[in-house]
């Protein structure tokens, strides 16, 4: 991310007081965000269903002070009414995620993968419960195949609050197509795709109606 300057296309929509990032890892998306913007008082949502990264997440914010940034552990992209949801955590952290391992489809797993049970995570109501009206200049999505379901599940809020979304999709599972129409049903338009590959890439996509502005 710091060396590749993966996300750098992102700079280019525009300040980013607010943001989200599901999928968050260790929080490395907040530090270069805070190392290329740099804005103490940005106001920051990570969510990941890694308890162990999670941990890791919470350390980086407080060691940078970014004290208006807070880590939720759970998994994002479910039904309304689910509670809990098994969350398949590989060797590699980065691969972990709330679908099946795939062999032949995915890189291959070095080591053995860890079957948990985790909360499920209305983006909604944690945006809501910190941050209450305040619009959300970006969303980074990478939550390993999930995309299209977390889209549909959270597709009021999106339109509502969001400005700019920032998607790594992972085409083992999801289409960039059938993306680009669930995002263009609630007022995004697709950007443009950056550093794309034979498993995943990553797209940009804009509000039409000016969401969260």
């Amino acid at each position: 991310m710091f060396a590749q300057r993966t996300y750098e296309a992102v700079l280019a929509e525009g300040a980013v007081s607010s943001f989200i990032d599901l999928g968050c890892n260790a929080g490395w998306f907040a530090l270069w965000l805070e190392a290329e913007l740099p804005d103490p008082e940005r106001a920051g949502l990570l969510i990941d269903a890694n308890q162990f990264i999670v941990a890791e997440a919470d350390w980086h914010l407080k060691r940078n002070r970014l004290r208006r940034q807070q880590v939720v552990y759970g998994a994002v992209g479910l039904p309304p009414e689910a509670k809990s949801a098994v969350f398949h955590i590989l060797p590699s952290a980065s691969q972990s995620s709330l679908l099946e391992y795939e062999p032949g489809k995915q890189l291959p797993v070095k080591g053995r993968i860890k079957d948990v049970a985790v909360p499920a995570i209305s983006v909604r109501r944690e945006w809501g419960a910190r941050f209450e009206g305040r619009p959300v200049d970006l969303m980074k999505i990478d939550i390993e195949g999930n995309e299209l379901d977390f889209i549909r599940h959270e597709g009021e809020f999106i339109q509502t609050n969001v400005r700019t979304i920032l998607l790594e999709w992972h085409k083992w599972h999801t289409a960039l197509a059938d993306l680009d129409r669930a995002l263009r049903d609630i007022g995004f338009m697709r950007r443009g795709t950056y550093h794309e590959n034979e498993m995943t890439g990553i797209a940009i996509y804009g509000s039409r109606q000016g969401a969260g502005t």
